[in-house]
């Protein structure tokens, strides 16, 4: 199996692989779950505010998916980061409501 998740940052949670591999959670594991929570919202706030205009036309797919995963990743981070919990997910008709939100903005909004 393969860990997607910084190798680094494990090691400083005392997190050993094995456990995640084997599913075992802890409370490292979950340390490291939001700092990659936190790291990705902070990266979002740098994308909204460098695209200008000009490359948010280029880029709306990421735009969208950022529109999707951001509420998950706030789902995540309600329940403690615990990833090995029942899977998070998003039904099909808020998934809906978020593309229309999106869609809303980018036509109304710029």
């Amino acid at each position: 199996g393969r860990i997607y998740l910084p190798a680094r940052w494990l090691t400083e949670e005392g997190v050993a692989t094995e456990d995640v591999l084997q599913g075992r959670s802890s409370a490292g594991l979950r340390r490291v779950v939001q700092r990659l929570a936190e790291h990705t919202h902070g990266l979002y706030e740098k994308a909204a505010v460098a695209l200008t205009p000009r490359f948010r036309r280029s880029l709306a797919v990421l735009e969208l998916v950022q529109a999707i995963y951001r509420p998950l990743l706030w789902a995540l981070g309600r329940r403690d980061f615990e990833v090995f919990g029942p899977r998070l997910r998003l039904s099909g008709k808020h998934k809906a409501w978020l593309m229309l939100g999106w869609l809303y903005r980018r036509i109304f909004h710029g």
